[in-house]
């Protein structure tokens, strides 16, 4: 495209994001001051129009963009965005807690970044598919009741409350407790998750759980925000059809899972898919941003599902943005330290 097409395209493009309405030479003529007449506007958008990336609507002369329309204005126009300080402020906020447990870390980040983004969220913790234990603290809660503190070699931390049917004193606990120190320590180096659910279930009953269906990998998937895929004008049977895939984690998980073999789990960039593109046909209309990150030796996922109209810009920036935050917060939650201003 030469200047001008790149002007008339990232205007049309624009347009439509912000007032969801096309736009025809007129409007852009008098609206925009572009600068040439209303004729030399109709030719170059009959060009690009040529070239597939805007096409008539079926009520006006008006023009939106096509997918291919949507990706080259994500290509052209995106990276030369920033997020907003304010914005960035928020999401900072948000995680000024001291917060112990990674799950509730995972569910206070997709319930921020669904609120800050209005869209959907989705966060797939991070874990090798051998959980290793690197540390795991037996503490009394009463006398049937224990709480266990595990951590994982990547400092991951989950809990677990452990129901006996005898009486534990203090020196029972504190003798697991060494036992445990010990196999970890000298004779079971790489004693996994999975294992130490068997443990603890043949000493009592743990709620200590590792759900096949919610994991990628290993890994748990927290969603929020699937009420705001109901604000998007689209046929009911079609966002019924939506709505059942989403609220099934597991296939959320097996949706993103090929997303990000797509792009070869690659941590240095946000991407967008179009679900015109993962064959999927409940999800025209819909895009996947997401970005895969690395805690340790793993790989999580950070993404968004949204109808294809939104501000591309702002959320990929809020998407890069919150994998920072969330990475700091998770190697910084080990030593309980708040997020410090750099």
């Amino acid at each position: 495209m030469n200047d001008r097409e790149k002007e008339v395209f990232r205007i049309i493009v624009t347009h439509y994001l912000n007032n969801g309405e096309s736009v025809g030479s007129r409007t852009l003529e008098k609206k925009y001051n572009i600068g040439v007449s209303s004729a030399t506007i109709r030719n170059v958008m009959s060009d690009l129009e040529t070239m597939g990336l805007i096409t008539k609507t079926h009520t006006s002369s008006g023009r939106i963009p096509t997918i291919e329309g949507y990706r080259r204005y994500i290509e052209d126009v995106v990276p030369n965005s920033d997020l907003e300080d304010t914005i960035k402020d928020k999401i900072f906020m948000s995680y000024q807690k001291r917060i112990n447990e990674t799950d509730q870390i995972f569910k206070e980040t997709v319930e921020m970044l669904s609120n800050i983004s209005e869209t959907m969220a989705i966060a797939i913790e991070p874990s090798s598919d051998l959980e290793i234990v690197k540390k795991v603290q037996f503490i009394k809660i009463t006398d049937t009741n224990i709480y266990v503190v595990v951590v994982l070699k990547n400092n991951i931390i989950k809990t677990s409350v452990l129901t006996v049917n005898t009486y534990m004193s203090e020196d029972n606990i504190e003798n697991l407790n060494q036992y445990m120190k010990n196999l970890l320590e000298t004779t079971h180096k790489t004693f996994t998750l999975r294992e130490l659910e068997i443990f603890l279930n043949n000493i009592g009953n743990s709620d200590l759980e590792i759900d096949k269906r919610y994991t990628f990998g290993d890994n748990k998937v927290f969603v929020d925000g699937m009420d705001y895929l109901l604000k998007d004008d689209i046929e009911f049977d079609k966002l019924l059809e939506v709505m059942k895939t989403i609220n099934n984690k597991n296939e959320v998980k097996d949706i993103f899972k090929k997303l990000a073999k797509s792009v070869e789990y690659d941590v240095n960039e946000t991407n967008v898919v179009f679900g015109e593109d993962i064959g999927l046909s409940k999800f025209e209309g819909y895009s996947f941003i997401f970005r895969c990150y690395e805690f340790g030796d793993d790989k999580g996922i950070l993404g968004l599902i949204t109808p294809t109209r939104v501000d591309y810009a702002k959320l990929i920036g809020i998407i890069d943005y919150v994998v920072v935050m969330l990475k700091k917060v998770l190697n910084q939650n080990m030593n309980n330290k708040f997020l410090e201003f750099k």
